[in-house]
């Protein structure tokens, strides 16, 4: 369930990117830019929203910068998501705050950050093998 979650907020974030501007450099048709965030969010829903969309821009900011490295896409993904594993961890204590309000052991968050890290990884995946065939520039 928290799959399909995670596939439909990715679809609708990829809409909404798809409006932006293009990120400089490499095929306009494929490079975009992160989604941008309003920071002033003021209950917890929008401070939930907005930790995701900071973990997808780190994932898509990583994604593009690592994408010019040597290895395959698997291996480039996996750096990606070491790369933004903070803002992973952040969004798994706000998601287990939300849902039982009290603050993850360390139990807990191996596996929220284990959920997350797939979810993500096809995401970093994704960025990875747009910025190549793209020949989109670091962002």
């Amino acid at each position: 369930m928290i799959i399909f979650r995670y596939s439909l907020v990715f679809c609708a974030a990829l809409f909404a990117s798809s409006c932006n501007q293009i990120a400089s450099g490499g095929d306009d048709r494929i490079c975009n830019a992160p989604t941008p965030i309003d920071l002033s969010a003021a209950n917890k829903a929008q401070k939930s929203w907005q930790q995701m969309t900071l973990t997808e821009n780190c994932i898509h900011r990583w994604g593009y910068r690592l994408a010019k490295s040597e290895g395959d896409n698997r291996e480039i993904a996996d750096a990606v998501v070491a790369a933004c594993r903070d803002a992973i961890l952040r969004e798994g204590n706000m998601k287990f705050d939300e849902k039982s309000g009290t603050e993850p052991d360390a139990k807990d968050e191996t596996l929220m950050f284990d959920d997350l890290r797939k979810s993500y990884g096809e995401l970093a995946l994704f960025r990875v093998v747009q910025a190549r065939a793209g020949k989109c520039e670091p962002i």
